[in-house]
């Protein structure tokens, strides 16, 4: 593992810190009588990746890796670890097994190294917050460890299901609930852009081409970036709203507990939910708009939306 944890520190180009933080995580855990605990945990759940990935059989793979992770905390208190690191340590062993299974699929390297992107990006995620090291949503790496999400760039995609529950019509298609669809996730700390945007609408359509019978490719996006309130208050130079133009918004869901506030004010959001009269600060206009809808007791929210996609340059959103 330390050969291995070396490789994934210098490609992620980890900093000086959080090096140290992880290389003692690890040692510590190496030193541990829970040693081959942890790494049980680790391969008894690979394995199962395994053979949903190679040999299709039918594995509950998502479930399975939260009943690990709470394993995974139990094992934090008998070593006296943080469950947020400890957590964090146990995606990076995962992540030497799922190399391999880029090895096995013939998968670019450079595909893995950058879809692993997602792993300091969610331990800086966790720092920002709680000033600790560590991760706060490792469940959500199933989709990684199964070969079934990828990041293209500056965003991550997956072929799923079309969730909605209507028909929609968009350009000369009309998409069914449960036609195949892409899904697209959206990174904290990444670019949204134009140009880093197309870059990785291109690199997607390129990926899974093969895969759709008609040119123009139906991308999809669940996320709090699409509220369409957005559009109302940002700027029109919003890289925000200028990714909200992308879309077809067709679907949107509304909260009265600022549920995605986390996001917004990071480290503020923590101190704010244990005392109302903390001052959130203003320093961007999302931190001033959502300040101000929190004040006034608006809503906040999310929106679902979809556009086509050529491959080229040409987004169908209407």
């Amino acid at each position: 593992m330390k050969q291995y944890l070396s490789m994934f520190m210098e490609n992620l180009s980890i900093s000086s810190d959080l090096r140290m933080v992880l290389t003692k995580g690890f040692q510590k855990i190496d030193d541990s009588e829970k040693r081959d605990c942890f790494y049980n945990l680790v391969s008894s759940y690979m394995n199962v990746c395994e053979k949903k990935v190679f040999f299709k059989e039918e594995h509950d793979t998502d479930r399975m890796l939260k009943k690990t992770l709470e394993d995974v905390k139990e094992l934090a208190q008998e070593i006296h670890m943080s469950n947020l690191l400890i957590q964090c340590l146990f995606c990076i062993a995962c992540s030497k097994t799922l190399m391999e299974f880029y090895e096995r699929k013939k998968l670019p390297i450079s595909l893995f190294w950058h879809t692993m992107q997602d792993i300091p990006c969610k331990i800086q995620e966790c720092y920002e917050i709680f000033q600790s090291y560590g991760m706060l949503s490792a469940w959500w790496y199933d989709g990684f460890f199964t070969l079934h999400r990828f990041q293209f760039h500056s965003l991550q995609f997956e072929k799923v299901p079309f969730s909605y529950k209507n028909e929609i019509s968009i350009g000369n298609q009309v998409l069914h609930p449960n036609d195949v669809v892409i899904n697209m996730h959206i990174p904290s700390h990444t670019s949204l852009k134009k140009e880093d945007r197309l870059r990785s609408y291109k690199e997607a359509y390129q990926f899974y081409k093969s895969e759709f019978l008609k040119e123009q490719i139906p991308f999809v996006c669940d996320s709090w970036l699409l509220y369409p309130r957005h559009k109302e208050e940002l700027s029109k130079t919003s890289n925000i709203v200028d990714f909200m133009n992308d879309f077809l918004i067709f679907s949107k869901k509304e909260d009265e507990e600022c549920k995605n506030g986390w996001r917004v004010f990071k480290e503020e959001w923590v101190s704010y939910k244990k005392d109302p009269c903390y001052p959130l600060s203003e320093i961007t206009s999302l931190k001033k708009l959502y300040k101000k809808w929190i004040q006034n007791k608006e809503k906040t929210g999310s929106g679902q939306g979809v556009f086509l996609f050529d491959g080229n340059c040409t987004l169908t959103n209407t």
